[in-house]
């Protein structure tokens, strides 16, 4: 009976161990289609999945968020995704640094680098566009306080 208690004991720390070692390192979200994986950082969490849309956001409350939207593409390019989208921007009054091309896991993505004072707070949107034959992948990331890009592309990977 004793060898029965120790081996259930046993079972279980080796459970909650393995339990433990992979929810600290697995991925929050996976994108087989366009090649990558998100993990978040220490105090981020996942805050909302809707439709085809999911978003993870800081914990700070400094506001900072992640948002990956998967779309159909109907045939366009993500240049052509790219450009509509920074005209809707600038017509909200954002600025723009010169677009760049960025690898995100797997993929090449369109990098636009936004940026605008909203409440009198300097915010800057890194916005990331990519597409396959019948998918876009969005990818939105909203900084505030002097962090940057780097900061958040460093959680995706293959």
């Amino acid at each position: 009976m004793k060898r029965i208690i120790v081996l259930i004991i046993a079972a279980t720390m080796l459970f909650a161990l393995c339990a433990c070692g992979k929810t600290k390192d697995a991925p929050a979200y996976t994108n087989s289609e366009f090649g990558f994986k998100i993990t978040l950082p220490d105090g981020w969490s996942k805050t909302d999945i809707f439709g085809d849309s999911v978003e993870f956001a800081a914990t700070d409350g400094e506001g900072n968020y992640i948002n990956v939207k998967i779309i159909p593409s109907n045939g366009n390019s993500a240049e052509q995704y790219a450009s509509t989208t920074k005209l809707q921007l600038e017509n909200m009054g954002y600025i723009f640094e010169d677009d760049k091309i960025v690898t995100l896991g797997a993929s090449s993505f369109i990098k636009i680098t936004s940026s605008s004072i909203i409440m009198s707070i300097f915010n800057t949107q890194y916005t990331y566009f990519c597409a396959s034959e019948n998918y876009y992948c969005i990818v939105t990331v909203q900084i505030y306080n002097d962090r940057t890009a780097s900061d958040f592309e460093a959680i995706f990977s293959k």
